[in-house]
């Protein structure tokens, strides 16, 4: 997926590549990426293909690897006490409320 942030353009797909990655290779050089993020882990982007963002991408693109499901842990749960102090008495919206939010 590649995401032009100036224009808001979004542009998916998937490609065969040869042995030589040299698609992928074709990509990166047409859109000059300043940003990469790929997915880690055990499952995620292999060495060779991460060697080879490296090496194809401008000198100061960043590198992120991000776990394919991130969240924050319990403990950064809003306090009960300051979401009473931020949620809007007349609204009727409550967007700290998880059940709510998922109907």
């Amino acid at each position: 997926t590649i995401v032009d942030a100036v224009t808001g353009a979004v542009t998916m797909g998937q490609f065969a590549d040869d042995v030589l990655r040299s698609r992928m290779q074709t990509l990166l050089a047409s859109f000059g990426p300043s940003e990469v993020i790929y997915e880690g882990g055990a499952n995620g982007a292999s060495r060779t293909l991460i060697s080879l963002l490296k090496s194809s991408c401008p000198h100061n693109t960043t590198f992120k690897s991000v776990q394919p499901v991130e969240m924050f842990p319990k403990s950064f749960a809003i306090d009960p006490n300051d979401r009473r102090m931020l949620e809007r008495v007349k609204s009727g919206v409550h967007p700290w409320d998880s059940d709510e939010a998922l109907k």
